[in-house]
């Protein structure tokens, strides 16, 4: 009887087990995420044939359904039966529905499989496309299947047969993938995830190297340089399936017209950044729309461009929302998103080859990347005495600026023949045979400050920025 429990409790993998009742599928007009029905509630048997029904109902034709009562179905469910997921996402690949989650709305595990289903008939060379739209303020999480058996002792066979179950299971998820266009990456993730966890899309880099749609967003006011070089790098993470690598691009070529703009590098990308991308891009006063995608991009094929991949991939979903999703809205200048560390190692100042000072110190690193890909970094180095060093940068397109102290300065290079004599110097003093040290001239009081990292640093080495994508 235990072998009987365990098969069928593994036949029926969850994701995560979810009461007995079905969800509620009804015809709604949501103009904002562009729905014409919604599923809300645990997803159990039998609610893809509702869907379904919901679907034929609303379609004229085989596939497509009626503009006035938009293109996808909304979706709002903490999760439930993994195989009635896989049949919901099958049904919107074949039908070309999309899937949206709306504000304030969870879409978990089941359920966050159907939404990957979503997908657009372009009826065009682009062929079919992922239309599967996340607000901002929505959530979607994945994670691995849950496993819903008894306690208790099983033979051998019954448990070989289990297992061939579980890997059915898991089998039918990767074919989904594959058919949906489901990243790979996105696929480990979820696997790699505990039934107990949940790995939710927070950011610009995770929606956009797994093809997930974002809307509505606040936009730039302007499709500037530093907007072409996100668009390419948000794209391409999705054509490599791997992060993004946001940085400048050498120059862009801008065509503005009164239907859009047309832009154009011809290196930063591929193979030794030595392939151009293109941008078309469509402002919000044009496309009078903020959620659907506003443009394309190209750089071996033909992409769709949303709003939110004109931000850095660091940036957090929830940053870029709308205030209202009824009202345009352009992203303020000084937006950035910061991340920080704390570093441990020994502070030095020497006047020539002559050590003034020599003390074991803390770092605390600030760094603050914005949508122009300019980063600031602040180094605040702290001595036992409590006294502070600062050490300031700004770096990125046409900027790289080195103050120490407010002073304009610049780094020693472990390359430059002037930086041998220093460098001797603090070997004969520090207590490691092997170690990094980085300096800097002060311009106020002619001395140098030199910071020597521990050889075996907890945590990421002084040397790597923390924007290292």
């Amino acid at each position: 009887m235990k072998a009987i429990l365990l098969i069928a409790a593994l036949a029926l993998f969850c994701l995560p087990a979810a009461p007995v009742r079905a969800a509620t599928v009804a015809s709604i007009a949501d103009p904002v995420m562009g729905c014409f029905a919604s599923l809300t509630g645990p997803i159990a048997a039998g609610d893809a044939d509702k869907v379904a029904q919901v679907i034929n109902a609303r379609t004229k034709g085989q596939y497509n359904v009626d503009p006035a009562h938009g293109s996808r179905l909304c979706l709002n469910s903490d999760g439930g039966s993994l195989a009635e997921g896989v049949k919901l996402s099958k049904l919107f690949n074949e039908k070309g529905i999309g899937t949206a989650i709306g504000r304030g709305h969870v879409c978990l595990s089941a359920c966050a499989l159907a939404f990957m289903g979503g997908t657009h008939f372009t009826e065009s060379d682009i062929g079919d496309l992922p239309n599967r739209i996340l607000h901002p303020l929505g959530r979607l999480g994945f994670h691995s299947p849950s496993l819903q058996v008894e306690a208790g002792s099983y033979d051998e066979a019954t448990v070989t047969k289990a297992y061939d179950v579980a890997l059915k299971s898991v089998s039918a998820v990767l074919e989904m993938a594959a058919r949906n266009r489901f990243a790979l990456s996105l696929s480990v993730q979820m696997l790699a995830t505990p039934a107990s966890s949940m790995y939710d899309v927070t950011t610009v880099g995770e929606a956009a190297r797994w093809g997930i749609g974002v809307g509505p967003v606040m936009e730039p006011a302007d499709l500037t340089a530093a907007g072409v070089a996100l668009a390419c790098a948000n794209s391409d993470a999705q054509s490599l399936d791997a992060p993004a690598v946001a940085a400048g691009v050498g120059d862009v070529q801008f065509d503005r017209s009164a239907d859009g703009v047309f832009a154009k590098t011809s290196d930063g990308f591929r193979q030794e950044a030595a392939t151009g991308c293109q941008v078309y891009y469509q402002p919000a006063k044009i496309r009078q729309a903020g959620l659907d995608l506003i443009g394309y991009v190209f750089i071996t094929e033909n992409r769709p461009l949303y709003a939110y991949q004109l931000f850095p991939p660091e940036f957090r979903l929830s940053d870029i929302a709308l205030t209202d999703d009824r009202v345009p809205q352009t992203a303020p200048e000084a937006m950035a998103v910061t991340r920080s560390a704390d570093y441990s190692g020994i502070c030095v100042v020497l006047s020539g080859t002559s050590i003034l000072d020599q003390n074991p110190c803390q770092v605390s690193r600030s760094e603050s990347r914005d949508a122009a890909l300019l980063v600031y970094t602040q180094n605040t180095f702290l001595w036992p005495s409590g006294a502070k060093t600062v050490v300031e940068t700004l770096q990125g397109p046409g900027q790289n600026t080195v103050k120490l102290n407010g002073a304009e300065t610049r780094q020693d290079m472990v390359w430059d023949t002037s930086f041998a004599p220093v460098l001797a110097a603090l070997k004969l003093q520090m207590p490691w045979s092997r170690f990094d040290a980085y300096c800097w001239l002060n311009p106020s009081s002619g001395n140098r400050f030199c910071f020597v990292e521990r050889p075996d640093p907890v945590g990421p080495a002084f040397i790597l920025p923390l924007f290292t994508d």
